[in-house]
């Protein structure tokens, strides 16, 4: 400081005496400015010329000036004085001579370390003080100790150097290195800039303002590079340059070269150094910056270090508030895996910076799922470059987890048509069913169609609800491009396991070696109950000994979730088998089952579309099914249909009928014959909630509907709709017009038999019955009034006196006339429900007794409201029927094992359940020659029988060994089978010719028949002619519904072997026939059935 002052007061000389002349001249200085505060007071106090006898005047700068014209100096209000006085600190002696001078002198008087400080100015002082003394009187004391001789050289470079030892980017000591001057000749220029640089380095410090400071140095010496170059290094740049020509001095090289080392770590990224200093105890500042940067600089090297040094460098990483280098968090991470250190490894992943590349390789060595590692590396696969993607899909050494991770970025990139390959192998491996189906879905040509299976099978329903047709869509791809039951990407056992549930022939040595004997002859018990020779229900021991093989075995995880569906499978079956039996409690046994396989949370799509088929089909409440639907698939067809089940068991009619309308309406327009079938549903639950008016509006929206019910219903429906409008003269009229183009006693017999029709069905008798009595008075006559006696008679037995014999002879009385009514009597007394088991064997026996009296003159369609126990229906079987057994009976010829197909789907169920019935002697089945011939025209060879084949699994193995002589012994095993009554009869007339009017009256629905059959097939549809249209059933079911209506209108009569035939029923999946069921049941008088339940249903009806 006592350079500055010496130039501070030098420059007052040529001011003049004038002290704001001095004060302007002085605060121009560079010197000025480079002095502290206490320091630039004793200039003042020079510049004011201060005497000790002015003192107080002149310390406070009150002297009077003369007004001159000219610019003034702003002078400070403050005492010059004062700012001495408060340094303490100042260790300068002299100095502190003058702060002792300008206390007051009371203060003075006897002070203990002035003489001290006398003493060290007689040791001599800066020609700086003696120079003050001049100027400022009142330390004229200052002159009489001795001057010093000041040389011109430069500062102490030791000093400096010494200094110098810290991290540039170290701002405060960087400050405190700005406060030694350098050792060089500096200008004023430089002088200025040093000083600004000392500013700027106290606060925040802007790079701009830096370098235009250090512009003005000099940097050929070694010194200027050195001062230089540390300044640039302050702010991040690169001082290579400037290092280089300091290291060329001896006595900066040591220290230059240390900075050179340190800014070719931060900028050049060399490594020459690195290995020095990470194993390097750092001394100073300078030192604990290079060991620092050797440490994030580890990355460039490939290092064996252990895992105790890499941890110290990281612990010294974050002593010093670094961030770890990515390199060395992969490191460490990969040696705390390899030490099986695997938590202190997952938290350096989540935890540290590493490299996208270097995360999916370290959590690709992790064994365990873990959600965390998997969201990091997910996110790390979207920062590599689409080049390093692509080689991880190809790298057979990558982890399945990781290769799965880079396959979900390669689709989200648009990758998967060109790798679609590599991207399903890679899924298939991983078990990633929801992945390998989105690859899958979509792909024109199925590669390897195991793989839909799989899917089809494994993949979760609440992912597949969503895109159910895609899904069904892929299965059907999958079945006809598969050729061989292998896959490259699956397991011996794998395949094995989904051979087994889809039914497809194979070799199961590998299921057998991992099961054991006990688990194959538990899985072969469970497959041949349900064969013929069965008792198609799974035993529930047989589960659980497959489940104990399974347990006990080392199954991998598609394994495992295979063999979860195959157990799901069976239980499903079982289920589907007790629900058939038509018992309260196998029908509870199902339930419980549905319930528990619903309760596991393991549904994929195929349980969920396999379980409501059976809740719609048995109408089984099942709420945890609901619940399902409402968090996975609120808005679907399916949702509706369960809470419809539930409300029935409720016996919630009307809201049952709301959903059903529901269902439908959720349904895709073209899904023509599903949502008639549905909106049908729906009518006969508003039926049965008496909703007359939306069951009405719901026919006269629909057309379709006509055909789907009777016209006994839809009258039913109008009647009680009108009635319940208050009209109650035009629903009587309605009553009467039902039967208007017959002739009056037709007419009166017709309208009479319209009286029980609610109860049969078991819907509401009030008000239709009360409209029907009501037409019947309208029609009024001896006869009738007669009939009406005896119903009265009859009606008041049943209120009181309920003797069987009473009731016989008014039932005998009323059939001496009228047959069926008299039959009708017993049975309306069967139904009544007063009488007690003995009573009502005795009704059975005299109404039985009276049938076989009259029995040749009830033409069969009569018969089916009579609940006698010898009467038995002949079911017509179709040739759909005896195709799928044809079908059954080769696969389970072709098997290995002779065990056939696992799934047991609707249609098998339906086969199934005719053969059962009639075994049991429950039916009576009958093959018309066109049947007949049809079915051995489809199976007449190899050839043709391998067509029937089509879109399903093509056993190539199985069509080798199969010959024409083996194709015609099942053909005719299957004709054996569903082979009953043998009838020779002619066909009525009448029917054959009214069958186009009837055909053509419902020639809407078939139109959308047609086009349903047209969409569903590659080949074109087989149709009849009408007028033109070629929309109509094909010539063989004509020839069924002919034989049908025939054999419906015809009684022992015509062959005794109708004798005891109660109903005439047509077994047939043909929707020919579903669509328009009702009608040919009301025109025609037989009964169309379509699945098991209805079967066993009839049966139990009869």
């Amino acid at each position: 400081m006592e350079s500055q002052l010496l130039e501070c007061l030098e420059s007052l000389s040529s001011a003049g005496d004038d002290e704001r002349a001095r004060l302007r001249k002085v605060s121009r200085t560079v010197g000025y400015e480079e002095l502290p505060k206490s320091w630039r007071a004793l200039v003042r106090i020079a510049a004011a010329k201060t005497s000790p006898k002015r003192q107080d005047d002149s310390a406070s700068g009150s002297k009077k000036s003369s007004r001159r014209a000219g610019r003034r100096v702003r002078r400070s209000t403050s005492d010059p004085r004062e700012a001495i006085i408060a340094d303490e600190e100042e260790g300068n002696p002299a100095f502190r001579l003058c702060r002792h001078i300008l206390l007051q002198p009371e203060v003075m008087k006897d002070a203990t370390d002035a003489s001290d400080i006398r003493k060290r100015c007689d040791e001599g002082v800066h020609p700086a003080w003696e120079r003050l003394a001049r100027e400022a009187p009142i330390f004229a004391e200052l002159s009489r100790f001795p001057v010093l001789e000041v040389s011109n050289a430069e500062s102490s470079i030791e000093a400096w150097l010494e200094k110098a030892n810290f991290d540039p980017i170290d701002h405060p000591s960087m400050y405190d290195w700005l406060s030694i001057d350098p050792p060089m000749k500096l200008s004023p220029k430089q002088r200025k800039s040093l000083l600004m640089l000392r500013r700027e380095y106290s606060t925040k410090v802007d790079p701009r303002r830096v370098k235009r400071q250090i512009a003005d140095f000099d940097t050929d010496t070694g010194v200027g590079s050195l001062f230089v170059g540390i300044m640039m290094a302050s702010i991040g740049e690169d001082a290579e340059r400037l290092f280089k020509t300091a290291s060329d001095d001896p006595d900066l090289k040591e220290i230059a070269t240390l900075y050179l080392t340190l800014n070719s770590f931060r900028h050049s990224k060399s490594a020459e150094e690195v290995v020095k200093w990470i194993e390097k105890e750092p001394e100073s500042k300078l030192s604990y910056a290079l060991t620092i940067e050797a440490w994030q600089a580890v990355s460039l090297l490939d290092l064996d270090l252990d895992l105790n040094a890499l941890t110290g460098g990281g612990d010294l990483l974050d002593s010093h508030g670094s961030a770890w280098p990515a390199k060395l968090s992969f490191m460490i991470a990969s040696k705390l895996i390899d030490e099986d250190r695997f938590d202190g490894a997952r938290e350096v992943i989540l935890g540290r910076p590493m490299g996208p590349i270097d995360v999916l390789t370290a959590v690709g060595r992790f064994s365990e799922n873990d959600e965390d590692l998997v969201e990091i590396a997910s996110e790390s696969a979207k920062k590599i470059e689409t080049s390093e993607l692509i080689e991880i899909l190809y790298d057979g050494s990558k982890s399945v987890r990781i290769r799965t991770i880079a396959a979900r970025e390669a689709i989200a990139r648009g990758l998967k048509a060109a790798h679609l390959e590599v991207l399903s192998d890679i899924a298939t491996k991983g078990n990633e069913i929801e992945l390998l189906s989105e690859i899958l879905v979509g792909e024109a040509n199925v590669r390897n169609p195991m793989r839909g299976l799989l899917v089809w099978h494994l993949l979760s329903a609440r992912i597949g609800i969503s895109k159910m047709d895609r899904m069904v869509d892929l299965r059907k791809k999958s079945i006809e491009a598969l050729e061989r039951i292998e896959d490259p990407c699956l397991s011996e056992v794998s395949v094995a396991l989904l051979a087994v549930i889809n039914g497809f022939s194979h070799d199961l040595n590998a299921l057998h070696d991992r099961l054991g004997t006990t688990g194959i002859k538990a899985l072969n018990q469970t497959r041949r109950a349900l064969l013929e020779d069965g008792t198609g229900i799974v035993r529930e021991n047989s589960i659980g000994q497959l489940i104990t093989a399974a347990d006990n075995s080392s199954l991998g995880d598609i394994e495992s979730s295979l063999f979860d569906s195959l157990i799901t499978s069976l239980r499903l079956n079982r289920a589907r088998i007790e629900l058939q039996m038509q018992d309260e409690d196998k029908k509870r046994s199902a339930t419980e089952t549905l319930v528990s396989i619903v309760n596991e949370g393991r549904l994929s799509l195929q349980l969920v579309i396999s379980i409501s088929e059976m809740i719609e089909e048995y109408h089984i409440a099942l709420p945890v099914m609901e619940e399902w639907y409402r968090e996975h698939a609120p808005d679907s067809s399916g949702s509706q249909i369960v809470r419809a089940s539930i409300s029935i068991g409720k016996g919630d009619h009307l809201n049952a009928g709301r959903c059903f309308l529901e269902a439908a309406r959720r349904l895709e327009p073209q899904r023509f014959e599903r949502t008639t079938q549905l909106r049908r549903m729906a009518l006969i639950h508003f039926a049965h909630a008496r909703a007359w008016k939306q069951a009405v509006d719901l026919i006269d929206r629909n057309a379709e509907l006509m055909a789907a019910i009777t016209r006994r219903f839809q009258l039913f429906l109008r009647v009680c709709s009108e009635y319940d409008k208050g009209r109650s003269d035009v629903a009587t009229n309605l009553v009467l017009g039902y039967a208007s183009d017959l002739d009056q006693e037709e007419r009166t017999q017709e309208i009479n038999g319209l009286r029980t029709y609610p109860d049969e069905l078991g819907l509401p008798s009030d008000p239709f019955e009360g409209r029907v009595k009501a037409a019947l008075k309208r029609l009024d006559r001896p006869g009738r009034r007669n009939e009406d006696r005896l119903e009265r008679r009859l009606k008041e037995e049943l209120q009181k006196g309920r003797d069987v014999l009473e009731i016989s002879l008014i039932a005998q009385e009323q059939a001496e006339k009228k047959p069926l009514s008299g039959l009708r009597m017993f049975q309306s007394a069967i139904n009544h429900g007063g009488f007690d088991e003995e009573g009502v064997r005795r009704l059975r026996r005299s109404q039985r007794s009276m049938f076989t009296t009259l029995e040749s003159s009830i033409p069969i369609k009569d018969r089916r409201t009579f609940n006698i126990t010898s009467l038995k229906p002949l079911v017509i079987v179709d040739t759909n029927l005896l195709i799928d057994a044809f079908k059954d009976e080769l696969i389970k010829r072709g098997s290995p094992y002779g065990l056939g197909n696992l799934d047991w789907s609707l249609e098998r169920a339906f086969q199934w359940a005719l053969r059962r019935q009639k075994d049991a002697g429950s039916i009576k089945t009958y093959l018309p020659e066109s049947v007949m011939r049809e079915f051995s025209n489809r199976t007449r060879d190899v050839s043709t029988s391998k067509r029937l084949f089509h879109g399903e699994y093509q056993d190539q193995g199985l069509w080798s060994s199969v010959e024409n002589a083996g194709i015609e012994e099942i053909r005719n095993y299957v004709i054996e089978v569903f082979s009953g009554v043998n009838l020779a009869f002619e066909q009525d007339n009448s029917i054959i010719s009214g069958l186009n009017n009837f055909l053509e009256s419902h020639s809407n629905i078939f139109a959308k028949i047609d086009e349903s059959k047209r969409q569903r097939r590659d080949d074109e549809p087989s149709r009849s002619v009408i007028n033109g249209e070629a929309i109509y059933p094909e010539e063989g079911d004509r020839q069924i519904i002919i034989d049908a209506a025939s054999l419906a209108s015809y009684s022992s009569s015509i062959s005794p072997k109708l004798r005891d035939i109660g109903s005439v029923l047509v077994a047939t999946r043909d929707s020919d026939f579903r669509m328009i069921r009702r009608s040919l049941e009301e025109q025609y008088g037989f009964v169309v059935v379509e699945n098991a339940d209805q079967i066993t249903k009839s049966v139990n009806r009869s």
